[in-house]
């Protein structure tokens, strides 16, 4: 340290050190003042009745005793010129020790709140404040099927579709980033919603095919199995008589009901039964004779020598004998009975069916009767001898009704049997088959299922519960787990979803969906095709995970990958000139899109650069490039404008001389103004050749915002942590909180009954669970696996939501605005308990919603009277949990976000 004083004047020679300025660690905000104004004014004027002349202008004896000259200046009124002095010496003093704090705070990451400043101190560990990544889309293109129409169309990538906005909403631009071959047929193919007919024992309903069956009540009706068509002994046929007939023309078929079911005496249909129905009713020949009591005995004579006897002679049917046919004589003429048909022989109680091998029409007397008549002779004599000529109907003139597949109520995506796999889907019909690999969209209503007795309902976290009544009409939200019960999530009226396990045959009764619910959709990868002369099979790479009618479902194959952005093409970006080493440039239309990757930052770059026609490649820094590398890299200004830099001739090359040769095609467009709504992206900037429209079944997910700088304080040391690669569990939970698009991440540690499991919990950018079936969760499950030990098994999940409630009595002092208070309060709890300060699996205590009121200005007390779960009785928790992650009967379950619901806080005035 020198000796020589730092003044002239010896001024300070008496000033006391400062205290020395102390900050602990983790501090928000380091504390650097030497003092403040007031502090610097108030040591001058302490200072004046002490001050002494420098010790070069004094006597000898006066440098005994210094004299005081300011000892007289006793005012300090602000207005006297030597006190104004002082005040501004004060102010000036006061500025330089506020800047001097501003600039220690800016030179550290934690309390720095220039964006600048955290931009360049972690560029100073290599890390880039993320752009901000795009939202992404399944966009699904109607190719024209109109006659004449070529029915085919190549989508092409750079395709723009633009959003309708809503209301406050500025239409936006995604643009297709992947080609496919598009087909009319694959527009919306339809699953298959009929099954083969099961004319099982006790069955009482059959299907026909067609409308115009022309059947009535009480017509009769004959099924007739395989084994029966084959042998005459067998006993697969059924006759029964109709009660009901139903046309439904939307079907295009007839549904026909009887009574008693099928299996009744005779037996049920065997194998590939036909169904026929009788159009004739005649009576035996001789069944209108006269009784043979009642005639005089002189006609008897006639007929019997004696004319005794109880009957008509020859008064039965001819059953033949073993060398002679059978023959069934019947009333009439019936030219409409025809050889080879079907007629069944009907009496009381009785019935046997046969089939007519002879049929002619001859003239026929006997039992004092004489009429031309119709001759059958049956292909079996077994049990004729059971029909009398008079209680005997014959059914005749058989027509077959070709029975009609019945309707398949099973829902898409049913386990019951092996072939209703969900990974299976059943079209309605035989197209050309798609290509594995291609994305699909399967959208429609989820099934209900009726409560046939009083179901409790119980949420997946296990807090609420809520009663469903007999006879309530219930949503299933998801596939149910199988076994000897079935665990349902069903959603009621109100809304609260619940699991609820039961029996696979009881307690409830599943039903088509209704025309309010809302559609619903999930993406799906195509694995391979299956395909027959009449339909063709889908398989999918996993199972569907919704639960759906199928008769409300479609699906659509031609759909591509869309990203938000629109692409600005071959902008000029500058000269180069090889004199100049480092040129920079910058876009002319920023933001510059990013868009979701497998890779450790989770985004890639949409820009491309040419210079003189030749791409040049982008690199993270130009140091360690060689001299002739053609590369460059992107740098991001505090307005977030990209900066080109190229290189000096050592590290990278520099840009040849040339006018306008440095251009760039890059897209434009990002953050969470892309995240469009489902069903919004339906217009077609520029129609490629045979393509009708485009809409996306499923909102746009995935966007992030340029990172904010509380953003970066806590990602940049992430990624130092990682150095993209992952060994610790810490290490699965850092790799994708830095990850673009995701704003929260845990990882845990779970037991599957055999191995560790390591389980990712995730939540986006914009505070929403990430989306199963979202491009963000893909890029993010492939990137994680291209950065951890492949022996590890990982499962990555969207968080699960709960909400809660809050009710309390304030005391609001009587100096404040009662409404300001309160309306602060709500903001106060709002902001304590969103997404942005609340952890998964946090929990929220009384004696911390008390706090957070109790600290708003104008609170004089406060009195909580309710804190609860949405869905949940009302009451008052000491402390309300929030599960983490877990296993729960096999199947994952996310850790759970607590937040506070929207217009959750009610408040009432307390009365002192």
């Amino acid at each position: 340290m020198s000796d020589v004083p730092l003044d002239d004047c010896g001024c300070c020679g008496e000033t006391p050190p400062a205290p020395p300025v102390r900050n602990r660690p983790g501090l928000d905000q380091l504390a650097y003042r030497a003092g403040t104004h007031g502090s610097f004014l108030r040591a001058m004027t302490d200072r004046l009745p002490s001050w002494t002349l420098p010790g070069d202008e004094l006597t000898e004896a006066e440098a005994a005793n210094p004299p005081r000259p300011l000892a007289a200046l006793t005012t300090r009124d602000g207005a006297d010129p030597a006190i104004a002095l002082l005040d501004a010496w004060a102010c000036v003093a006061d500025v330089l020790t506020f800047y001097q704090e501003r600039i220690a705070n800016e030179g550290f990451l934690r309390p720095a709140t220039e964006r600048r400043s955290i931009l360049e101190l972690a560029r100073a560990i290599g890390y880039e404040l993320k752009p901000g990544v795009a939202a992404s889309a399944y966009l699904a293109f109607t190719v024209e099927d109109a006659p004449g129409a070529p029915r085919e169309a190549v989508i092409e990538p750079r395709v723009r579709v633009l959003s309708v906005p809503g209301q406050d909403e500025r239409p936006q631009t995604f643009e297709t980033v992947e080609r496919i071959e598009a087909r009319a047929e694959w527009n919306a193919l339809k699953p298959l919603t009929t099954r083969k007919q099961d004319l099982a024992i006790d069955t009482t309903t059959a299907y026909f095919a067609g409308i115009a069956t022309q059947l009535q009540p009480a017509d009769v009706i004959v099924l007739v199995g395989a084994e029966r068509q084959r042998w005459p002994g067998s006993e697969a046929w059924d006759v029964r008589i109709v009660e009901t007939v139903t046309p439904v023309p939307a079907r295009d078929h007839t549904v026909v009901t009887w009574r008693p079911g099928l299996g009744e005496r005779p037996s049920h249909p065997a194998a590939e039964p036909r169904a026929f129905v009788f159009r004739v009713r005649a009576s035996l020949f001789g069944h209108g004779a006269a009784e043979w009591d009642n005639l005089p005995t002189d006609i008897r004579k006639l007929y019997v020598a004696n004319g005794t006897g109880t009957q008509w002679p020859g008064f039965a049917m001819n059953v033949g004998s073993a060398t002679a046919p059978a023959e069934i004589d019947l009333d009439a003429a019936y030219p409409q009975i025809l050889a080879d048909s079907w007629l069944a022989l009907v009496k009381p109680n009785y019935v046997e069916l046969y089939r007519a091998a002879k049929v002619r029409t001859l003239t026929r007397t006997g039992f004092g009767l004489a009429a031309k008549i119709t001759r059958i002779e049956p292909d079996g004599k077994e049990h004729l001898n059971f029909f009398g000529l008079r209680s005997t109907t014959v059914l005749a003139h058989s027509v077959e009704l070709p029975l009609a597949e019945e309707p398949d109520t099973a829902a898409l995506g049913a386990d019951a049997d092996p072939d209703r796999d969900r990974r299976f889907i059943a079209l309605d019909r035989r197209v050309t088959p798609p290509e594995a690999g291609r994305l699909l969209v399967v959208s429609g209503r989820r099934k209900r299922g009726r409560a046939l007795r009083t179901l409790e309902l119980v949420s997946e976290d296990g807090y609420r519960r809520a009663t469903a009544a007999a006879g309530d009409s219930l949503v299933i939200v998801a596939a149910p787990l199988s076994g000897s019960f079935r665990r349902w999530l069903l959603e009621d009226r109100h809304g609260f979803q619940g699991v609820i396990r039961v029996p696979r045959t009881g307690d409830i009764l599943e039903e088509p969906a209704l025309a309010h619910d809302p559609v619903q959709s999930e993406v799906a990868v195509l694995k391979a095709v299956a395909d027959t002369e009449t339909r063709t099979t889908l398989e999918l790479e996993s199972a569907l995970t919704g639960w759906y009618d199928r008769d409300t479902v479609t699906v659509h194959a031609n759909v591509v990958r869309g990203t938000h952005g629109e692409t600005v093409a071959d902008e000029p970006l500058g000269s180069g000139n090889a004199t100049l080493p480092n040129q920079r440039f910058r876009l002319a239309r920023p933001p510059l899109t990013h868009v979701a990757a497998e890779t450790p930052s989770g985004a890639a770059s949409t820009l491309e650069v040419w210079v003189d026609g030749v791409r040049w490649s982008e690199a993270p820094f130009l140091h360690g490039l060689g001299p002739a590398d053609e590369q460059y890299a992107v740098r991001l200004d505090d307005d977030d404008t990209p900066r080109l830099i190229f290189g000096d001739g050592a590290s990278g090359a520099r840009l040849p001389t040339g006018i306008e040769n440095v251009r760039a095609t890059y897209r434009t467009g990002i953050g969470h103004e892309g995240e469009v709504g489902a069903g919004k992206l339906i217009l077609l900037q520029k129609r490629p050749l045979g393509v009708r429209g485009v809409t996306n079944p499923l909102p746009a997910t995935g966007a992030a915002d340029p990172e904010a700088p509380d953003q970066a304080r806590t990602n940049a040391p992430v990624t130092v942590l990682t150095l993209d690669r992952i060994v610790s569990l810490r290490d699965y939970e850092d790799f994708a909180r830095a990850f673009a698009g995701i704003g929260k991440a845990q990882a845990a540690a779970l037991w599957n009954g055999e191995t560790q499991v390591v389980h990712v919990t995730a939540g986006t950018a914009s505070g929403e669970p990430v989306p199963e079936t979202s491009d963000l969760m893909a890029k993010l499950r492939g990137a994680i696996d291209l950065a951890r030990d492949p022996s590890v098994p990982v499962v990555v999940q969207g968080y699960r939501s709960v909400r809660f409630a809050i009710e309390a009595k304030v005391l609001v002092n009587e100096r404040h605005d009662r409404t300001a208070v309160h309306a602060a309060i709500a903001v106060a709890l709002e902001s304590a308990f969103d997404f942005a300060h609340r952890a998964f699996g946090q929990t929220v205590t009384q004696a911390e919603v008390v706090a957070l009121i109790q600290r708003v200005d104008g609170v004089d007390a406060v009195d909580l009277d309710a804190l609860y779960r949405e869905g949940a009785a009302r009451s008052l928790a000491t402390i309300l949990l929030a599960n983490a992650a877990r296993r729960v009967g096999g199947a994952y379950q996310a850790a759970e976000l607590l937040l506070l619901m929207p217009g959750g806080v009610t408040l009432t005035e307390m009365t002192p």
